[in-house]
């Protein structure tokens, strides 16, 4: 490690190294421009006492733990989210790999991917008669925070009483809807699916697109990203920027003030709804577009204006939300709320995902039912 990736991404030293650079650089220049001065030691007594309290401050905000990024309550230290970007156009795992999923307070599962980098079973491009479905979406997919068999892919396929489907898992944790769609239109299309279920949510749309970008970043087979804003190293070495920061834009990473205000949701999601209908009709395929709660923004006030809607556009498109069934059946009250997700991670536990397949459930195994029977009559 070179002294630059020391000071990249903070630890304590590098924050106790870095404070008492400022301090001492501070002190100099005034002692340079002031010294002469006949209220100078009345200055420096002010500029001390300010440094001070300052200082409280930073410790306190630091100790309480208030103003903690998500990767530093699962991680323990801070990892900017600029990096945690995906760098190929492609994101998925390595191939027939094993790894582990995990929180190191809460849980830890063993994973394996196939062939294709996917954490599913084998997959072949030779289908035998059911109808195949793939499930799109970020680590509340691919099951962040269950074993792999208690995925909402995996138990909503063992509802198919009539084994008539076939589940297929390409969900990636740190994914977006447009990576998901790039790989469906640059590698998964070779599956010849049925039916494409994609899962989204207000995090993909506030976040994850807020720093990547929406279908426009992939050019060529590349990714192209906006540099890290410089003043990203000051939210990761003070709290204190942190908190307001954080308070005038209710994130918990650094995004630039102005790009909020002029980002807008709603065409990014006319966009990932035009690729998906396009695609779609194209390839005659149905796809179904889901909206789900996330617990870090269960209480949030600010929802996509669609996130209610059910409505199918076109033959081959249909946007859904399983946000009802979450309230109506779920989460009568803050205790049943808690129960679904892990209290530090946030993502959901078992029961968690048991909810989710059971609500999303609802909403596919009518469109198969349609498919069905569509197919029964035209033979």
């Amino acid at each position: 490690m070179n002294l630059l990736q020391f000071f990249e991404e903070p630890n304590w030293v590098a924050v106790i190294i870095i404070y008492l650079l400022i301090i001492f650089v501070l002190l100099k220049i005034l002692k340079k421009f002031f010294h002469h001065k006949k209220y100078y030691p009345r200055l420096i007594f002010g500029v001390r006492y300010l440094i001070y309290c300052i200082l409280l401050l930073e410790i306190g905000l630091r100790v309480t733990r208030t103003q903690q990024t998500y990767l530093e309550k699962v991680n323990g230290r801070y990892m900017s989210m600029y990096k945690y970007r995906p760098h190929e156009a492609s994101h998925k795992r390595n191939s027939s790999d094993t790894f582990l999923l995990q929180s190191p307070t809460e849980f830890s599962y063993e994973y394996h991917s196939n062939s294709w980098g996917y954490s599913d079973k084998e997959w072949s491009e030779k289908k035998d008669g059911k109808c195949r479905i793939i499930a799109f979406g970020d680590s509340f997919t691919e099951a962040f925070g269950v074993s792999q068999d208690s995925t909402w892919v995996a138990q909503i396929s063992r509802m198919d009483v009539k084994k008539r489907e076939e589940w297929l898992n390409g969900g990636i944790s740190g994914s977006d809807p447009f990576t998901n769609f790039y790989n469906l239109e640059n590698e998964l299309y070779r599956l010849k699916p049925n039916v494409v279920v994609q899962i989204y949510s207000n995090q993909d749309f506030e976040e994850d697109i807020l720093l990547r970008g929406t279908y426009d970043r992939f050019k060529n087979g590349k990714l192209e990203y906006e540099k890290t804003p410089f003043v990203e190293y000051l939210y990761a070495y003070s709290h204190i920027y942190r908190w307001v920061h954080n308070s005038l834009t209710g994130r918990f990473f650094y995004i630039p003030i102005q790009k909020i205000r002029n980002i807008s949701i709603d065409s990014s999601f006319a966009q990932l709804a035009k690729l998906y209908n396009d695609w779609a009709q194209k390839n005659e395929v149905h796809v179904i577009l889901i909206f789900y709660d996330t617990s870090f923004h269960y209480f949030k006030e600010k929802k996509l204006s669609i996130d209610k809607s059910y409505q199918t556009l076109g033959n081959y498109l249909t946007i859904a939300s399983v946000t009802d069934c979450y309230h109506e059946k779920y989460l009568q009250d803050t205790l049943n709320y808690k129960s679904l997700w892990w209290s530090v991670d946030g993502h959901h536990n078992r029961e968690g995902y048991t909810v989710m397949a059971n609500c999303i459930h609802q909403i596919v195994e009518p469109i198969i039912d349609a498919k069905f029977q569509m197919d029964t009559s035209s033979n």
